[in-house]
Parts: C-alpha cells; sequence; structure tokens
C-alpha cells in the first residue's frame, strides 16, 4: 500500500536523468587500490550482493525522482562520507557500481571523468547499501552532525523525507529506513498540523504501515490510534487508505482482550470504503 503525497518535487538534476535513462546496471567498476570498500553483511555471496546493488541503484534512482533533495536526516547514516565514487556513469553502457574483486560495493580512490559525482542518487544508492546491512569500514566514525535545523521549511523537509521513506519501503522493502525517515516527519508536522489534516493522515498511515512489515504491531497501533478520531472525515484515496490499515491491523493485534479494539477498526474500516 502507497500513497503519494503529490507534492512537485522540482527539475531532478542532469546525473539522476542520465542514471535514470540508462537504468540497469552493469558489471561494475573495478575498484583502485586504496579505494574504500564496505564491510558485507555475514552470510552474503556474490550473488545477493549483486541483487543488493542492482536492487539499491534502482530505489535511489526511483527515489530521486520523486524528490530530488537529500536532508541532512536522510544523510546521517552516510556519516558525513562523499558518496559520488561509488558508481560511475558512461554514456554507452549506463551507470556501473564500483565493486572489489569479492562484489563488495566500494568507492573509487581518485576522481575519473566517467564518475557520477556525488548527487541524489549516489547518496541513496549508499543509504540503501547501509540499511541492507553492509557498514562503513572501523576507520570511518560516527558523526554528530546537528540536524536540528535542515535550513529548509518544514514542509519542504517533510514532504522530501515523505517521498523518500514510502519508497525505501514499497520499491526497497526497507520499511526500517522508512520508519527512521517518518519518526522525523511525524515529529515536524504533529508541531504544526492537527492529526486530521490530510497530510499528518498520510504520515501516520505511512509511519503505521512501516510498523506494520516490522511486526511492530503494539507500537504502530498509537499511531492507528490517531487515525480512528476523524477517520470519518477523510477525503477521495485516504479513505481507502485507512481502510487498509485498520483492517491489516485488525488481523495482526494480537486478539486476547482485544476484541473490542479489533471490532471497533472493522467497523471504521467498512464505513470508509462504504461511502
Amino acid at each position: 500500500m502507497e500513497f503519494l503525497r503529490g507534492q512537485a518535487s522540482g527539475i531532478v538534476a542532469l546525473s539522476v536523468f542520465l542514471v535514470a535513462l540508462h537504468g540497469c546496471v552493469g558489471r561494475g567498476g573495478t575498484i583502485a587500490e586504496g579505494g574504500l570498500v564496505l564491510s558485507a553483511p555475514p552470510g552474503s555471496t556474490k550473488e545477493s550482493r549483486s541483487q543488493d546493488i542492482n536492487k539499491c541503484l534502482a530505489v535511489a534512482i526511483e527515489i530521486s525522482r520523486g524528490t530530488n533533495i537529500v536532508t541532512p536526516f536522510e544523510q546521517v547514516p552516510l556519516r558525513g562520507q562523499s558518496t559520488g565514487q561509488f558508481l560511475k556513469i558512461t554514456t554507452l553502457s549506463g551507470p556501473k557500481p564500483y565493486i572489489d574483486s569479492e562484489g563488495i560495493p566500494a568507492r573509487a580512490a581518485t576522481l575519473v571523468l566517467s564518475g557520477l559525482g556525488q548527487s541524489t542518487v549516489s547518496d541513496r544508492y549508499v543509504i540503501c547499501l547501509l540499511a541492507k546491512g553492509y557498514n562503513w569500514p572501523d576507520s570511518i566514525p560516527l558523526t554528530t552532525a546537528d540536524i536540528a535545523d535542515s535550513g529548509l521549511p518544514p514542509e519542504q523537509e517533510t514532504a522530501s523525507l515523505y517521498e523518500a521513506a514510502w519508497r525505501y519501503r514499497f520499491y526497497g522493502g526497507l520499511p526500517q529506513e522508512a520508519e527512521r525517515l517518518l519518526r522525523r516527519v511525524v515529529a515536524i508536522d504533529e508541531k504544526r498540523l492537527p492529526d486530521s489534516n490530510p497530510v499528518m493522515v498520510q504520515n501516520l498511515g505511512e509511519l503505521a504501515i512501516a510498523l506494520l512489515e516490522l511486526k511492530h504491531i503494539e507500537d504502530g497501533s498509537q499511531y492507528v490510534n490517531r487515525l480512528l478520531p476523524a477517520a470519518d472525515r477523510a477525503k477521495g484515496r485516504l479513505r481507502n487508505f485507512q481502510a487498509w490499515i485498520f483492517e491489516h491491523y485488525a488481523e495482526a493485534v494480537p486478539p486476547e482482550g482485544k476484541s473490542e479494539y479489533i471490532a471497533k477498526l472493522l467497523a471504521t474500516a467498512k464505513q470508509l470504503r462504504a461511502e
């Protein structure tokens, strides 16, 4: 289940356009001596790493079609590192990831003419890999960057985070990354909008869905409960959006001692679908 907020995201940068145009991942560039190599997830294989690389590049392209902003909060997993040299692009074969001899994602040591350069795509490619269990080498320290103020108007920051979040979940199978971003979205928007506002309905609903996929039902229920009071005031697609959430939480909530609550979720969902 996904719901597009429908806000314009501006003109996508030329590098993003070129990546989207060529689409698929090639065999990969050879990592230059002295370059940086990510630590692969335990138990991964060359085949699984190739799948991760393909998936994360496709996800990065898709997200960057929705928003051409990578906020400081979304960038936190990058630890202040440059990402451009994780990818290279040629006009003939399209974008290629740099990998080491074991097929592990890596960053080239020096700038090459065919390098993509740091972009929304390269940032999200690496963020996706990190969310899948890849890690920075121990030599890359954790950063304590100030993310309290992104320098963006709150509505612009949260719109970008929202567009990225549901795509990480829906296209990337990364509800944990969606949860991270959506908690930030809710924390910002709830200071300026009531829960009944359509933007907040989408925020709360997407966070509830991410937590449902993570099987964090008790945590997710608090956001479902914030949707219930004004659910019947929703218009258009937001009605089916909320109905889907209520139906799936009714199935997921442990039934012991919750029969009345489950009945309320199902009754509300039925009402939303009927009107």
